[in-house]
């Protein structure tokens, strides 16, 4: 693997880690078209090897953009917090079914999977779905569950301000109350 092919593969992970698509998908990609796929075993297993460890620092930065999550969990575990350790259940039981699939089918996964038309095709229904779901919130808004009762309990309101722009959070509300005394 070439020094460019590197930065680029780092810039690919660094752009696509924290979009709602697959950082895996484009890297696989990326090295099928820069050929890091073909040519002697070693080749392939270096730039493998690159993918996995640039994924690691893109893990380690969600951990410390979670930093306060990840020591709520951690708390929990050791019975200092109940809601971290029911956090920290959610997860593993969330995580647990796939890692025991990985692992009984990971020469298959790999095999049937790791392609570029496989990559491909997830992307496409991937995107579908998410273009489908946006829709369907447009038009079925949560009167009174969801994301947005769990900010109005927490004193974040939307409302539209006097010119037309959203007025949000605790702050807004004070002063809007404190213009009405």
């Amino acid at each position: 693997m070439e020094y460019w092919q590197a930065i680029v593969l780092g810039i690919i992970e660094g752009i696509t880690e924290y979009l709602p698509v697959s950082s895996t998908g484009h890297l696989l990609v990326a090295q099928r078209l820069m050929g890091l796929d073909t040519g002697a075993a070693g080749a392939k297993a270096a730039a493998d090897t690159y993918a996995i460890c640039i994924q690691g620092g893109a893990i380690l930065a969600v951990l410390g953009l979670y930093y306060k999550r990840v020591m709520q969990m951690i708390r929990g575990v050791f019975g200092h917090d109940a809601e971290g350790l029911k956090l920290a259940i959610c997860i593993l039981v969330g995580f647990l079914p796939a890692a025991v699939i990985g692992v009984i089918l990971n020469d298959l996964i790999e095999e049937k999977l790791f392609g570029l038309w496989p990559v491909v095709f997830a992307w496409v229904v991937g995107g579908i779905l998410i273009l489908a779901a946006v829709w369907w919130r447009k038009r079925n808004p949560a009167p009174h569950g969801g994301l947005d009762a769990g900010l109005r309990r927490h004193g974040y309101r939307h409302r539209q301000g006097a010119r037309g722009r959203a007025a949000r959070g605790p702050a807004s509300h004070a002063r809007r109350v404190a213009g009405r005394a």
